[in-house]
């Protein structure tokens, strides 16, 4: 066994003036350490001791060396888990390395480990550096580990703070555990850079008094009021903004603006900026634990997603799909609340199934001229690519120090749109979501004094929902669209009782002004609707029937209705799909009651 004796393992600075090359030594961490735990020798639970050149056990009067310099630097409780996490410092080739572990790593089985790190430890020596480390590691600070962005609750004092590259909070809370930001597992990095002055400058002279972009950047703040109502348990989907139009109109540039409010609006070192040449799983996953950071996902004629319609529901429900991992149990997904953009020259919409429930949870905003020029464009790209990520600090701490706020005057605003948006079913809904966009604008004016036109906000929602809210009808979306089916096939429909000798009869067109019956086979009339990408041939029948747009049979949505002469039978079985046709002559049809002059038919 090696031993050695020691003298002056603890350098004595206390009577003599310190150079500048001693005081950058005495800071090294590991000395700093070495310092702290060499007061507790008087102790009788403590043998052992930390020099510069190792780690010695004292036993038997004999100072035994058991290793090269290691110590225990931090502690890293980790989240709702609570595991522990150990930073070592160890030397390895005359130069300090620091490395987190699991704790376990710390008990004489797992210690051995740290020798493919290059850390050398002898296999005698395993017991003895472990009770060192398990007795050193009580003086190194316990710090919370946090990955998550956004709003999310200390569990010590059951507040709300805000994830950053720092956590924000509202009140004085020192004494308790400190939090530490994991960059490392983190799914981004939301360190700061250049100014805030800057900022708010370009900000005054490159988008004030240009309502669109106005409107952008509230949604940009609107983030955090998202992740804010998530965490006290009010039901608020993820905002969604979808950006569609040529490569001229300033989407992207727009979406670089809103994310540059809480961080790096880049595609690199885990900025809040990324493409949709991932697969959505793959997108999904990194916005989990985002609880008030916007993040922009550009080009989606990039994506080879033929569908986005389970995307979109994921994106709003703030979850991803459940998944079994390697041990064949389902995975924690985790989840989100924030403001997501998306940007393309593709309606996302458009790649989706045709349902409201999608129409709600998108706003889609086609051919807005966003920026108001090329030089507006590059002036803002250029502000924002140097300088991002503080603005949205400060106006967390308005929230936070202001806690209330958003409970007091969000009700008003949602009131307010109710009563100026057009009337539908769904309108208390969207105005909701508009609401919280115009609450990120008051509080980014009080916090900022930006100067946001309020009023100008709400005409450009308000007119913006008005083109919108008919789409979102899936009933008149739906009928206009069977009606171009109508108007395409009017040579497969027989019209009154003239002759059709066409292969393929869809159905019948009877009846004059006001109304026409226009009969589609059901089988037909069901094979389009799944072509037009409606799930849910029922619901949409249901609001005809409603509007008073369907004729049908009691209890019923269809009608039967003979179609077919005797004459047209070989017809009826090509079209029926069938071997043996009915004994009786008439047929399932979908019967719609059409205004004459919403159909012109060729001669």
């Amino acid at each position: 066994m090696l031993i050695r004796r020691v003298r002056n393992i603890t350098p004595n600075v206390d009577n003599k003036k310190v150079t500048p090359l001693e005081k950058s030594i005495y800071s090294n961490p590991y000395i700093e350490m070495q310092k702290q735990f060499n007061q507790l020798k008087g102790q009788s639970s403590i043998g052992y001791l930390m020099g510069e050149k190792g780690i010695f056990q004292i036993k038997d009067n004999e100072t035994i060396f058991i290793s090269d310099p290691i110590c225990v630097l931090e502690r890293y409780k980790q989240g709702e888990e609570g595991t522990v996490q150990v930073k070592l410092m160890y030397k390895v080739n005359n130069t300090f390395q620091t490395r987190v572990f699991p704790m376990s790593i710390l008990v004489p089985k797992n210690i051995e480990k740290l020798i493919d790190y290059g850390f050398p430890i002898q296999a005698n020596n395993y017991k003895a550096l472990s009770n060192f480390l398990m007795q050193q590691q009580y003086i190194a600070p316990m710090l919370r580990h946090y990955t998550d962005v956004g709003f999310f609750e200390d569990k010590e004092c059951k507040q709300l703070v805000f994830g950053m590259d720092e956590i924000i909070k509202g009140d004085d809370t020192e004494g308790r555990m400190p939090f530490v930001f994991d960059s490392e597992n983190a799914s981004f990095d939301l360190t700061p850079a250049g100014n805030l002055v800057e900022w708010i400058a370009m900000v005054k002279d490159e988008v004030i008094r240009h309502t669109p972009l106005e409107f952008i950047l509230a949604c940009g703040f609107s983030s955090a009021i998202v992740g804010y109502l998530y965490q006290k348990d009010h039901l608020t989907d993820t905002l969604m903004i979808n950006l569609t139009g040529d490569s001229t109109t300033g989407k992207t540039t727009a979406g670089m603006l809103a994310v540059s409010i809480f961080g790096a609006p880049t595609k690199k070192q885990k900025g809040l900026f990324t493409s949709w040449n991932g697969t959505s799983n793959a997108i999904l996953q990194s916005l989990v634990g985002n609880y008030g950071v916007p993040y922009l996902i550009d080009e989606l004629s990039m994506s080879n997603e033929g569908d986005f319609s389970s995307f979109l529901y994921s994106i709003a429900d703030g979850r991803n799909k459940k998944r079994l991992n390697k041990e064949l149990s389902f995975q924690n997904t985790g989840g989100w609340a924030t403001t997501i953009f998306s940007t393309g020259e593709l309606s996302i919409l458009s790649k989706s199934a045709n349902n409201t429930g999608l129409k709600l949870r998108a706003l889609e905003f086609s051919n807005e001229q966003w920026t108001t020029s090329a030089e507006n464009s590059n002036n803002i790209k250029e502000c924002v690519m140097k300088n991002y990520g503080h603005a949205g600090k400060e106006f967390v701490k308005y929230i936070l120090k202001n806690p209330s706020i958003i409970d007091n005057l969000l009700p008003l605003n949602i009131k307010n749109f109710t009563s100026i948006l057009i009337d539908s079913p769904f309108k208390e809904r969207m105005a909701k979501k508009y609401a919280i966009i115009q609450l990120a604008a008051e509080l980014a004016n009080k916090v900022f004094n930006f100067g946001i036109d309020i009023d100008n906000l709400k005409n450009f929602i308000v007119e913006r929902d008005a083109m919108l809210a008919e789409s979102r009808d899936i009933g008149k979306t739906a009928w206009n669209r069977m009606l171009e089916f109508v108007q395409q096939h009017q040579n497969q429909f027989i019209i009154g009782n003239a002759p059709n000798y066409s292969q393929e009869i869809v159905g019948k067109i009877v009846g004059g002004k006001p109304k026409l019956k226009v009969s589609i086979l059901k089988n037909v009339f069901e094979k389009a609707m799944h072509d037009f990408g409606y799930q849910d041939t029922q619901t949409i029948l249901k609001n005809w029937k409603k509007k008073g747009w369907l004729d049908y049979e009691g209890g019923r949505l269809t009608s039967r209705k003979q179609v077919f002469s005797k004459e047209q039978q070989d017809q009826r079985q090509a079209i029926l799909g069938v071997d043996d046709l009915p004994k009786k002559p008439a047929d399932t049809v979908y019967t719609l009651l059409v205004d004459a002059e919403d159909l012109q038919f060729s001669s």
